[in-house]
């Protein structure tokens, strides 16, 4: 999986349930932390390719012990999994991770998760150029409670990319979802959204992967004179 262009990833829980309907996704998000969901991934017979993670959109779920490691270790090695994400919190306080699941076909995705707040432009720097370290892609994903924090995240991503960071994210809550839609225009090379709608989705204030998709085909073809002028991340083809 390369992240040179954006790559609209699914978050499911529900691996079995995904087809070849679901044409507006890149890519499908699962996280694996028992042997059923090991063997519901086996059983993955769509041809989405898929991004491994360490947490969990539908209940906050994160790894904390080296059995959830231990599942994921053993669904790193099926046929589609081409990306593994990683957060920066466990990364930082486990550094045999990564090289325990090193492959030169996987690309390490290291996500920074905060669904409480927007730290300042300075403290997302230093996690930014921290996790930049550690993977081949950074992500953000930071709860806006108004509209700087928004602000703030887009900013980030902006310097990131001018920086020669492959970076992705988006804010969540009411004022900083429209993020998802326009991350891209300020280098974001990967958006996480569910692949369906659920409870947690409208708690966090989330789009669904489906209505990202929509939202962006109709801002592509909204993109106005003053926006190609005065955002340097937009370029026409």
């Amino acid at each position: 999986m390369e992240f040179t262009e954006l790559v609209l990833a699914g978050i499911t829980r529900d691996i079995q349930s995904v087809t070849d309907g679901f044409s507006y996704a890149d890519a499908i998000a699962f996280h694996v932390s028992s042997q059923e969901e090991v063997s519901n991934l086996e059983k993955y017979s769509g041809e989405l390719p898929v991004i491994l993670t360490s947490w969990t959109n539908e209940d906050d779920s994160h790894y904390d012990n080296q059995g959830d490691l231990h599942f994921l270790k053993s669904a790193v090695d099926t046929d589609l999994v081409e990306a593994v994400d990683l957060e920066y919190e466990l990364v930082k306080d486990n550094d045999s991770i990564i090289p325990s699941i090193q492959d030169d076909r996987l690309e390490i995705v290291i996500s920074y998760r905060n669904h409480t707040e927007t730290p300042d432009l300075s403290t997302l720097h230093s996690i930014i150029n921290e996790a930049a370290e550690y993977g081949d892609i950074v992500y953000l994903e930071t709860m806006a409670s108004e509209q700087r924090d928004a602000l703030t995240l887009l900013t980030a991503l902006s310097e990131a990319t001018q920086d020669g960071v492959v970076i992705g994210g988006a804010c969540l809550g009411e004022v900083g979802r429209h993020t998802q839609v326009i991350a891209s225009s300020y280098g974001s090379k990967l958006i996480y959204a569910p692949l369906t709608e659920s409870k947690k989705t409208e708690s966090l204030s989330q789009f669904s992967l489906k209505k990202v998709s929509e939202l962006i085909q109709e801002t592509e073809k909204t993109t106005t004179l003053h926006e190609k002028i005065t955002n340097p991340m937009v370029r026409e083809e």
